[in-house]
């Protein structure tokens, strides 16, 4: 503020001093003053546009705006003219590398390194430039050879701390990030990386606040901070709030392609289908190969019965990205779902062959060995499975049901205790299905359970054939087998286009001679987990 001060008053006297209009812009760049620097540089350019301190400062500006070719072009007439200064180098290497020019970008970092080899910023650009090619371990080296120059530059120790937790040392990441807190209280990018910290962790409360806290320094600017946001309050069920902040969102970037996605995602969960198609169809608009969008547009045709719009859709989505191992799962459950046997068989491989650690795609995999009559492999993935996460309700149901298959009642009821013990969201199926291995008294408990744990059947949760299922089935062991029949019959009728009911259904059924139950299961063809291969 002084030094403008300064400038105008001496500005006064001289108003066509180039050389006094190049430092007052060069102030306003420093504060970050966009629009009155851009008045500066446009005098500027009226007394001396050629000049290299001219084409720096106009470089600084078309690097604010985005505008990285132009930078680039700027930033190459200033060393024309100036020479290759470290400054002018770091500068359109910054904007090679948001154009993807990676090699130039690199040399001109190299040539920097050759003027000055203690540069800070120069190992910092090559920290950053490693990040975006994914060589994670290049970029954390370049980070600390960077504060080795400088202990204090709090770019680099931003740069470490993001790195550190893009290779999954988040406790390493945290414990940097908490020193830092301490010593930079008011950083808005602290705070945001140890909101994605805590969010890594589980703590989604804690870095919900934290992107409270970034959003209250500078509400407008911050669009990722509050797509971060969103997305927290999505995990912890707040949607009407996630509403609220992807709408404030989409009034600041209305054409932003990650606000749709997360909106459409929304949707999915408070089960407003429509609503989500109708955002995966704008999102498309803006970007055609968008692949999660296709893939989840795909979901919905599948679930309105639109086999063929679904086909189609997954195919565009692995055009587009086949690299993603859920994709190819998804169009493998698409598959099985069809009977489509070895079409399935080939997408999961491909599923698991890209990420065999998944456990929705390892329990699709069970799942199309069962399909297969493989029961004895289906039985050992899902138990590596559960080892592996003890606390896979999904699993321990799918091997509950394997155990019924197989008349196994004990080890059924093992796995059911333990789905009802870990509170599990399925605890509703597990308390229905050992009502019908315990006393009465026992029994009536585990029924009313169910009855009160029983979610409502949505787009992308438990279906409306899933609940009806399992109200038969509570409704035949509380004696009522006129109604179990009439939600049995109801359940197969809600069925989508390649829907199976509860797998545990028929060998329940069979357990409790519910002979009527078992007429309607017959008739649809639902043995999908009967001893041996139908």
């Amino acid at each position: 503020a002084l030094a403008l001060a300064d400038f105008d008053r001496v500005l006064e006297a001289t108003p066509d001093d180039p050389q006094l209009h190049y430092w007052r812009a060069y102030v306003f760049w420093q504060r970050r003053e966009w629009d009155r620097m851009q008045d500066a540089v446009e005098r500027l350019e009226a007394l001396n546009g050629q000049s290299p301190l001219t084409w720096e400062l106009r470089g600084h500006l078309l690097i604010h705006e985005s505008d990285f070719a132009r930078a680039e072009a700027a930033y190459t007439h200033a060393i024309e003219g100036a020479g290759q200064s470290p400054d002018l180098l770091y500068n359109r290497a910054v904007a090679r590398r948001q154009l993807g020019h990676y090699p130039d970008a690199r040399a001109d970092l190299e040539a920097i390194l050759l003027l000055e080899p203690d540069n800070p910023w120069a190992r910092l650009e090559l920290s950053n430039f490693a990040f975006t090619l994914g060589e994670y371990e290049e970029s954390l080296r370049q980070a600390r050879a960077a504060l080795v120059i400088d202990s204090d530059f709090f770019e680099a120790r931003i740069s470490e701390a993001a790195t550190l937790m893009a290779l999954g040392e988040i406790s390493e990441a945290r414990l940097r990030l908490e020193t830092m807190r301490e010593t930079f209280p008011n950083e808005w990018l602290v705070e945001q990386l140890y909101g994605d910290v805590l969010s890594g962790e589980g703590e989604t409360e804690e870095a919900a606040a934290c992107y409270r806290r970034v959003l209250a320094q500078e509400p407008e600017n911050h669009l990722s901070v509050r797509l971060r946001l969103a997305g927290a309050l999505m995990e912890l069920g707040h949607y009407e709030e996630a509403e609220e902040e992807i709408e404030r969102l989409l009034l600041l970037a209305p054409e932003g392609e990650e606000a749709y996605a997360t909106r459409a995602d929304l949707y999915r969960y408070t089960n407003r289908p429509d609503a989500m198609r109708a955002d995966l169809d704008h999102l498309l608009t803006l970007n055609p190969e968008n692949a999660w969008a296709l893939t989840f547009r795909a979901a919905h045709c599948q679930w309105t019965g639109d086999m063929a719009g679904a086909l189609a859709d997954y195919r565009a989505a692995l055009a587009a990205d086949s690299s993603e191992a859920w994709i190819w799962a998804f169009r493998g459950q698409f598959h099985l779902r069809l009977k489509q046997i070895e079409a399935a068989r080939n997408d999961f491989q491909r599923a698991i062959t890209l990420d065999p650690e998944d456990p929705w795609i390892r329990r699709q995999w069970a799942a199309l060995l069962q399909r297969t009559g493989q029961q004895e492999l289906a039985a050992e993935v899902l138990d590596c499975l559960i080892e592996d996460a003890p606390d896979d309700g999904f699993a321990r149901l799918f091997r509950a049901e394997l155990y019924l298959a197989a008349e196994e009642w004990e080890k059924a009821c093992e796995e059911l205790k333990t789905i009802v013990e870990i509170e599990h969201e399925l605890s509703w199926l597990a308390h229905a299905a050992l009502a019908a291995f315990a006393t009465d008294e026992a029994c009536q408990q585990h029924l009313t359970l169910a009855e009160t744990l029983r979610p409502e059947p949505s787009f992308w949760g438990m279906t409306p054939a899933t609940v009806l299922g399992q109200s038969a089935l509570v409704a035949w062991q509380r004696g009522e087998h006129e109604s179990a029949v009439q939600l049995l019959s109801a359940a197969l009728e809600q069925m989508h286009p390649g829907e199976i009911l509860w797998c545990a259904l028929h060998p329940l059924c069979s357990y409790l001679k519910a002979s009527p139950l078992l007429a309607l299961l017959q008739a649809q063809g639902q043995f999908s987990l009967e001893k041996g291969q139908r």
